[in-house]
């Protein structure tokens, strides 16, 4: 009989069925922090409190970290943008 494959959490005791289920868990649940980089080079650690992160830029809140990432690059340019006007 084949043991079925299982993909348990580093963080918790949460275990997936797929890498994909249990990489979407860490992601949205337990990655406790983010590292961005800004258009300067300059690195930023941001927390998640409350199950959330929080961008430093304007301060708006996502559960999970590549959307977090996403948003804070767009962001970066369009208060570059701004500033400059």
């Amino acid at each position: 009989m084949e043991v079925p494959l299982t993909y348990p959490c580093s963080t918790c005791d949460a275990v997936f069925a797929t890498k994909s289920e249990r990489d979407s868990h860490i992601r949205r649940i337990c990655q406790s922090f983010v590292t961005v980089t800004d258009l300067n080079g300059t690195i930023t650690r941001i927390e998640r409190i409350n199950g959330k992160l929080t961008c430093s830029n304007c301060g708006k809140h996502y559960i999970r970290s590549d959307n977090l990432i996403s948003h804070w690059n767009r962001c970066q340019i369009m208060q570059e943008t701004q500033g400059s006007s």
